[in-house]
């Protein structure tokens, strides 16, 4: 068995290295914080170059615990644990010799106390007193017979220690991850939990590797917890075995190294950097402001949205600035920040209809209720309201609404029944929430809040004095007050927003540090709580009780600094001069420092105003996403718009091969049309936009592409038909052809190329082999291969060229090879402006010759063709069979067809070219990225997430 330490010079950093260690051919499990299964879990797809893996799971501990154990789960939420330790409270009155008197804020500090005791592995029994004070020691003995009271309260329910210590036994006592490696990533400490389910595994297991981030410096060593180093030293003695540490060079750029060498450090060195800026706004709003306008400034130089990452010194005080900042400016974002039940609209209404009665029908409580578009007020009552002095129970029982009577009434029946209906009435409203026209992310979060306020009515039945209505408000209040909703990322090109000591940003590469300032970043002084350090340690336990209150508070500071390294390209620290009531405030010791490291005449940016001068119009596009008719409007379609869209996507590449752009505002199609240009326009109107107007294709790479490998096969379909007539050919005559076919090909230039080419001798073996097999099935003679067709379809002119063309007896049969995927319904797929080629080819040959069409299909141009004798996916003229049409039915097709091609030729030469691709479209296309249209929504992306 192994155990491994693998370090970073930050958080970020040592988990990088650790998800580089995983071996994808083994059974690992990733444990790691709960919070953070999903952002590691992207890291690994993304680190490893992988789409899914069957060997690597991701888990949260609890989870993992909760899989394994099988047991049956009845978890403790955080309300019901408050709740529950009321009731210890209560149930212990008489014995408690220093809490008299207690609230509900009394009993969530109680209960956190006693969640930590817990995590510490310290039970009632273990908490003998060995101190010197006696009102410590009364305080100390209240919250044991506390303590012990909450554990008979809840002995048949399961929290996350308890579900820890079961696994650490099911893994004792059974072979449970035999052999496999367990690595613990992402945590800043261990507790006694963890440790034992540690110690467990050690049986069992291959290994156990941990991510430690780990100084480079001494000067700043002190910021760097020793916990986890500790208890794994401890393992390994305890084991009888080494411990590996494994460190690698660090990939960060050279200022970020700086940073992570000298910040809070006694002695900072100085060093130039032209990738650090700090910007001294006047206000928050100059610091919103000056974030936005950078991040659309870059994008039109070439990032990406979701390269930036913004991290506040206080996330609440700075999301209403930079939400209207971003959305101002077409910037779309996810902000990492789970809403506070009480501050929702549905919560405010819930709180203001269960204390009607009890604050004496307030007047603003009532007209807010009035206005809410979950009741249908009359006007009358509405102006009754309004034309009242206070409010009063004369004014609520004058009103004709009989609802909001009836959940008064039921209130005073029996208050939490009451708001248990008030819950079931709400919920069954939420859709009435769109008259309000919120925002996408809020009217999810509103969603949530009625099955959020049910949990918490859930926890506070716990309540023994439930005739008590202040006591019930008190916990509803707390309740709401605690619990915590998020909305889930719509898409994934935004910006990320989080707090510099909540939030985990996995891979920052132009960061943002937003309210720097002294006030704001986070503290690292002693926060007492009910019992500091100091008493814990004077209380003399045999265990010892962590983290401590010291530890937790340095770990914010910690996490700021491991942040501020952690960035790849680009760091902004921006701070405010003034707070909201204009009043100075003094930057953060941190954005100090950065200004003494990296100090320069320029380092600090004084103006947040982001001139683009004679750039406005591609600003815009930059902004909005516009496209060809709205660009259009200036008259010429500048070259330089390409430019922009090159930025913005980097895998694409200028195509010169194109025709030039028009000088009018209509777009000039060209005299003759190519029907594959109609079917791209049925695809995405925008992507005739940015490959025919703008000229862009995907850049050339050494890595076989699918529509190359597609031309290979074509050519040598090509040339099989011309010089062998689809006749069986013997093995030597068939490798000579194809190897001169293959050798035609720079196979030495591309990754993998003899690979690639061993594949497609094999795979154009067995495709001419099928299309020998049904060209004499058939009983057809070619007529056409690889032809230029040329003919007129309502008033244009249109060319293309045929892959093949038979004649069987007096009719003809147009053939295209594909080597991609074939739909079955060629009908079906015409009505909506696909496989227009085909009718098209059909339509100018038959003009053009004496026979009628017999049939259209695609043939499955492919070596692993499923069905060897259905080869053909078409439809038949005039057959028998299931997918055949009358020649009346393919008439009439075909003259779709046509009207089809006439309508998007309208359609284009007007320049209407805005996004509107089908499902399929969109998930292969390579300006998905310029547009932000959700196919499966049928909606364009665009200011913040909104349609």
């Amino acid at each position: 068995m192994k155990l491994k330490v693998i370090s970073g010079v930050n958080i970020t950093e040592s988990i990088k290295n650790a998800i580089y260690d995983i071996p994808l051919d083994e059974e690992c499990f990733v444990v790691v914080p709960d919070r953070m299964t999903l952002q590691i879990e992207e890291m690994l797809f993304s680190l490893k170059n992988i789409s899914a893996t069957f060997n690597v799971n991701v888990v949260g501990l609890t989870n993992l615990a909760i899989k394994h154990v099988g047991v049956a789960l009845n978890p403790l939420s955080q309300i019901e644990g408050v709740m529950q330790t009321k009731k210890a409270i209560e149930n212990s009155q008489s014995q408690l010799k220093y809490f008299k008197n207690s609230n509900m804020y009394f009993c969530r500090e109680i209960y956190k106390f006693i969640s930590q005791l817990s995590s510490s592995g310290v039970s009632p029994e273990d908490m003998v007193f060995r101190g010197k004070r006696e009102i410590l020691k009364r305080k100390f003995e209240d919250v044991k017979i506390i303590y012990s009271e909450f554990l008979n309260l809840t002995s048949d329910r399961e929290d996350s220690s308890k579900l820890v210590d079961r696994l650490a036994k099911a893994v004792e006592e059974s072979k449970l991850f035999e052999n496999a490696n367990f690595y613990f990533i992402g945590f800043d400490s261990f507790t006694a939990k963890h440790y034992s389910l540690m110690s467990a595994l050690c049986k069992n297991v291959k290994s156990i590797v941990v991510s430690l981030p780990m100084p480079t410096n001494k000067g700043n060593s002190y910021i760097y917890e020793n916990d986890i180093l500790n208890k794994m030293k401890n393992l390994a003695l305890q084991q009888g075995c080494d411990l590996d540490f494994i460190s690698s060079a660090s990939q960060l750029p050279k200022a970020a190294l700086m940073l992570a060498s000298n910040l809070y450090s006694n002695l900072p060195k100085q060093a130039e950097a032209d990738n650090v800026f700090v910007f001294e706004g006047k206000t928050k709003k100059q610091e919103a402001e000056f974030v936005a306008k950078t991040i659309v400034y870059e994008v039109y130089h070439g990032a990406r949205y979701k390269d930036f990452c913004i991290a506040c010194g206080d996330l609440p005080l700075y999301t209403p600035e930079l939400k209207l900042a971003l959305e101002k400016n077409g910037v779309p974002y996810y902000l990492d920040a789970a809403v506070t039940a009480s501050k929702t609209y549905c919560a405010l209404l819930f709180k203001k209809l269960i204390t009607l009665s009890y604050k004496n029908f307030n007047k603003n409580d009532l007209l807010f209720v009035a206005n809410s578009p979950f009741f249908e007020m009359s006007d009358k009552d509405k102006q009754l309201i309004a034309n009242c002095t206070q409010g009063g129970a004369r004014v609520f029982y004058g009103l004709e609404n009989e609802q909001i009577k009836g959940f008064v009434k039921a209130l005073g029946d029996n208050y939490l029944k009451g708001a248990r209906s008030i819950v079931e009435f709400m919920e069954l409203s939420l859709p009435k929430l769109a008259e309000l026209d919120l925002d996408e992310k809020t009217l999810d979060i509103e969603n949530q809040v009625p099955a959020a306020i049910r949990e918490i009515l859930d926890a506070a039945s716990a309540v023994s004095n439930v005739g008590e209505i202040k006591e019930i408000l008190s916990a509803i209040e707390m309740g709401l007050e605690t619990k915590e909703i998020s909305a889930i990322p719509s898409y994934c090109d935004q910006v990320y927003i989080g707090d510099v000591a909540q939030s985990f940003f996995s891979n920052p590469k132009k960061l943002f540090v937003v309210g720097a300032n002294a006030s704001l970043m986070p503290k690292t002084t002693n926060d007492d709580s009910i019992f500091s350090d100091e008493d814990i340690d004077g209380a003399g336990f045999a265990k010892k009780i962590e983290p401590s209150i010291k530890m937790i508070n340095r770990r914010a500071r910690f996490k700021v600094f491991s942040l501020m390294c952690s960035w790849t390209n680009r760091l902004y620290v921006c701070y405010s001069l003034t707070d909201a009531e204009g009043k100075p405030i003094a930057k953060s010791s941190v954005a100090q420092s950065i200004i003494e490291m990296f100090r320069k005449d320029n380092s600090i940016i004084r103006s947040a105003n982001f001139d683009l001068g004679d750039n406005a119009l591609l600003f815009e596009i930059g902004k909005n996403r516009v496209t060809a008719e709205q660009v259009m409007s200036g008259g010429a379609l500048p070259q330089q718009k390409a430019s922009l869209f090159l930025a913005l996507q980097p895998n694409l590449e200028k195509f010169n091969r194109i025709r030039p752009l028009s000088t009018s505002k209509e777009l000039r199609l060209g005299e003759i049309i190519k029907p594959t240009e109609i079917e791209k326009f049925y695809d995405c109107p925008f992507k005739v936009y940015c490959e025919n107007i703008l000229g862009l294709r995907e850049k050339r790479t050494d890595v076989l592409t699918p529509p190359q490998r597609g031309s290979i096969i074509h050519d040598a379909l090509e040339k099989y038909a011309k010089k062998y007539s689809f006749a069986h050919l013997d093995n030597q005559t068939m490798d000579e052809f194809i190897s001169s076919e293959l050798d035609k090909v720079d196979f030495e230039n591309m990754g993998d190329g003899e690979i690639e080419k061993i594949r497609l001798k094999k795979d154009l073996t067995s495709i001419l082999n099928y299309v020998a097999d049904e060209y004499e099935k058939s009983g057809s003679q070619k007529w056409l291969i690889e032809e230029n067709v040329e003919g007129e379809i309502a008033g244009k002119k249109f060319y293309g060229r045929v892959d093949r063309v038979d004649k069987i007896r007096d009719r003809f049969r147009v053939i295209d090879y594909k080597t991609g995927a074939i739909t079955k319904n060629l009908a079906c797929d015409l009505s909506y402006g696909k496989k227009l080629q085909l009718f098209a080819y059909a339509s100018i040959i038959g003009k053009s010759s004496s026979l009628d069409c017999g049939g259209v299909y695609y043939f499955e141009a492919k070596a692993n063709s499923k069905n060897k004798d259905k080869l053909l996916v078409g439809l038949q003229v005039g057959g028998d069979d299931k997918n055949s049409v009358s020649d009346e039915e393919f008439k009439n097709m075909t003259l779709q067809a046509e009207e089809l091609m006439k309508k998007a030729c309208g359609y284009m030469a007007a320049g209407k070219l805005f996004p509107y691709p089908d499902i399929k479209s969109c998930s292969y296309c390579p300006f998905k990225a310029m547009c932000l249209y959700d196919a499966e929504r049928g909606v364009r992306l665009l200011k913040g997430g909104q349609e």
